[in-house]
């Protein structure tokens, strides 16, 4: 969605500037890395030397990382982030902007509401991804859908919402 508010009618794709995509995660998203950082480029997984040449560089940073370096400013950050107190001038500044934003009623009440969104949004994806899980231990172990939420661990308050799904 970013390629379109940024290239004209007629323009090439490869006409695509320098952007970045930042993620910053409270967890490592990519399990058993344990990297403060990952940087990605797009280039083809079937074609060595293949890339798609947009300069669209994705980068997630991990608070929770302990391999891999990164700026001072950025560790701060990272910490910060993940609850400690804010050290370094860039960081302090950030937290102070934090501050300020909370204390605005307007902008307070969109942030809650953007949280609460986030929080469905996560809550619906879990579920997405038990039912599929439940399926594929059905299908692959020859399952009831009963064994196979008992085999995944789903709590009995829970079953009968993920058989109606399933």
């Amino acid at each position: 969605m970013i390629d379109l508010n940024v290239l004209e009618k007629g323009q090439e794709y490869t006409d695509l500037k320098l952007s970045f995509v930042i993620f910053i995660c409270t967890f490592d998203p990519f399990p058993g890395n344990d990297r403060r950082m990952y940087t990605f480029t797009n280039r083809c997984h079937e074609q060595d030397g293949l890339e798609l040449g947009d300069e669209t560089v994705r980068i997630f940073l991990n608070t929770k990382g302990t391999r891999g370096e990164v700026d001072d400013d950025i560790a701060r950050f990272l910490a910060y982030v993940d609850g400690k107190t804010a050290e370094g001038e860039f960081t302090q500044t950030i937290a102070a902007e934090v501050e300020r934003v909370k204390q605005h009623d307007e902008t307070r009440v969109e942030y809650m509401t953007l949280q609460m969104a986030i929080k469905e949004h996560m809550r619906e994806a879990v579920e997405e991804k038990q039912v599929e899980n439940i399926r594929i231990v059905m299908e692959k172990l020859n399952m009831t859908v009963k064994q196979a939420m008992d085999f995944l661990n789903v709590p009995p308050k829970e079953q009968k919402k993920y058989a109606a799904l399933v």
